[in-house]
């Protein structure tokens, strides 16, 4: 989350322009940071069941 917000406020504040293809590459970093947390959390719960 914290990467999201550092990067909106960039734009906003900043006025940084945004290219499609960052944002792309934004975008992919964001929803592969997202889905390693949800694996993550996904095996520690089976973890906690296995016990």
């Amino acid at each position: 989350m914290k990467r999201v917000v550092v990067i909106v406020a960039t734009v906003l504040v900043f006025r940084n322009p945004v290219k499609p293809l960052n944002a792309l590459g934004s975008a992919i970093a964001i929803l592969g940071t997202f889905l390693y947390s949800q694996a993550t959390a996904k095996k520690k719960v089976e973890g906690e069941k296995k016990s």
